[in-house]
């Protein structure tokens, strides 16, 4: 998978019960998908199942993000623990696959369609479509609160105002 909305928003992983293994494990998880500029987590984690912490994941674009932390089982050689995002986001690999879809149901034309990076919802986006010929069209993505896209428009060529997708 690609995308965090399928991958990350919960993970588990085995990991010794302190900050930098957490660390380590989110960095490791989150980097298959996107690059990671740094993770920090508390130094000190009582290892204990149940045990609750948050580290700040920063992306390579500088998106930053609080991910929960719970330890679920212990033993000798370290923790198992569960981590998920805590905020909603737009994730752009699926919408960027949808406006794709629209497109070509609607206007018959393949495009390669980029969102950009996950981040915090706004409620528009925009989104760069290029064509085989490689004409550019940006996309306005009107999206809901918990980051999922409503409809989208494209801009007129000439004056980047949004039209209505035909």
């Amino acid at each position: 998978m690609r995308h965090l909305a399928a991958l990350g928003l919960l993970a588990a992983c085995n990991a010794a019960a302190d900050g930098s293994s957490a660390e380590r494990a989110i960095k490791a998880h989150f980097e298959k998908f996107h690059p990671v500029t740094s993770v920090k987590c508390p130094s000190s984690v009582k290892m204990e199942a149940g045990t609750e912490f948050e580290c700040d994941l920063v992306f390579g674009d500088g998106g930053a993000w609080h991910v929960g932390a719970t330890i679920t089982k212990t033993s000798s050689q370290g923790a198992n623990f569960d981590f998920k995002i805590k905020e909603r986001f737009f994730d752009p690999t699926p919408v960027a696959a949808w406006i794709a879809d629209e497109v070509k149901k609607q206007m018959n034309v393949e495009v390669k369609v980029d969102c950009g990076w996950p981040r915090v919802p706004k409620a528009a986006e925009e989104c760069k479509l290029t064509a085989p010929d490689g004409t550019v069209r940006i996309a306005v993505v009107q999206v809901n609160p918990d980051g999922t896209p409503k409809r989208f428009d494209l801009a007129d060529p000439a004056t980047n105002a949004p039209t209505p997708a035909e």
